[in-house]
């Protein structure tokens, strides 16, 4: 889901005109009223968006996803940090795991109320109090300045895929899952709708079952979707490109800052020539909990990560090529789920 930031970013700059100003007048307003967040840095800064991934069930979500009166609110299913360096050479994009024990901000409640300030599930801010509620979360966490937010839910996901005609992904062994139902075989394959949803959801007969062995799987999704949106059969087709950026312009949320065509068109100048080899993918230090269930961050690593991000240095040190604390089998060719990638690496040629 994350990967609709990214790509209307990357589109948005190249197609240009009317049409694009058009098509960003498509992206939705957030109003949560928690967000706490800077708005556009100066030119030269850097720029730090939360995207999020919402499993709300409500409205056109709640076909094949279950019934929203059993499975209510929203959670941030997938939560993802765009660091953006300010030389506008690289991102560094960061998964937070969503069953992460971490401080919950104290937040306005949709009721009018106040909650939060507890220790709980890290997804459980988004369902407290919304996207805002996330971005302060993790703001006061990392002391990282959140400049903006972008929230998809699961039609826009599948939305985007299709328009893209599909994603490449491969699996080392072949998966029937009764839960999610993903039927694939092992080896590569082009998924797309439900099937490409499943992929980066299940969690059930594939890998081992965590939340951490399936951002593996988010990452590797994202990247292959990356390098589709950015090559050069989606890039030299107009009509193909314009129906990519309509699907994922019009699956998007935003805090009200970024809620315009002209905000929009800003960052996408911006992060223009960012190429899939500089958009690096990481996942923030863990450790697991006795309880099986639940991770906390590395209490060594993790600060070494926010640091470097607050003060834009590359992540992981160029120097270094030792791996993130935390791994797990994801069910695909790579087995270190906390291992940094770059979008321009494909487990498919492997």
């Amino acid at each position: 889901m994350a990967s609709g930031t990214i790509l209307a970013l990357a589109l948005a700059a190249g197609l240009g005109g009317h049409y694009t100003t058009s098509l960003l007048r498509n992206v939705k307003a957030s109003t949560d009223g928690n967000f706490t967040g800077i708005g556009s840095p100066e030119p030269g800064a850097p720029i730090n968006i939360l995207v999020m991934g919402s499993d709300t069930r409500s409205g056109k979500n709640s076909k094949g996803h279950g019934d929203p009166n059993i499975i209510s609110g929203a959670r941030s299913d997938t939560t993802i940090l765009l660091h953006v360096s300010g030389d506008r050479t690289r991102v560094t994009a960061v998964s937070i795991p969503r069953d992460s024990q971490v401080q919950i901000a104290s937040c306005k409640t949709p009721s009018g109320g106040t909650s939060g300030n507890y220790v709980g599930n890290f997804n459980e801010a988004f369902e407290l109090g919304g996207p805002g509620c996330t971005a302060k979360t993790v703001q006061e966490l990392t002391g990282i300045p959140i400049n903006h937010y972008v929230v998809a839910d699961f039609v826009g996901f599948k939305n985007v895929v299709q328009a893209l005609g599909g994603v490449e992904v491969c699996l080392t062994k072949p998966v029937n899952d009764s839960y999610s139902h993903l039927n694939l075989p092992a080896g590569k394959s082009t998924v797309t709708g439900e099937q490409a949803l499943a992929f980066v959801r299940a969690r059930h007969n594939l890998g081992d079952g965590s939340d951490i062995s399936r951002i593996g799987r988010q990452q590797e999704f994202i990247s292959s979707a990356i390098r589709k949106a950015t090559s050069a059969g989606v890039l030299t087709n107009p009509t193909q490109l314009y129906d990519v950026l309509a699907a994922v312009t019009g699956s998007l949320t935003t805090d009200p800052g970024l809620a315009s065509a002209d905000a929009l068109m800003n960052l996408a100048v911006n992060v223009s020539d960012v190429s899939p080899g500089k958009i690096t993918f990481v996942t923030v230090p863990w450790v697991a909990n006795p309880d099986g269930a639940t991770v906390s961050w590395d209490p060594a690593q993790a600060p070494q990560l926010w640091d470097a991000i607050k003060n834009d240095r590359q992540w992981p040190p160029a120097t270094s090529a030792k791996p993130s604390a935390g791994t797990g089998t994801s069910g695909t060719t790579t087995d270190s789920t906390a291992k940094p990638r770059t979008a321009a690496e494909s487990v498919c040629s492997n």
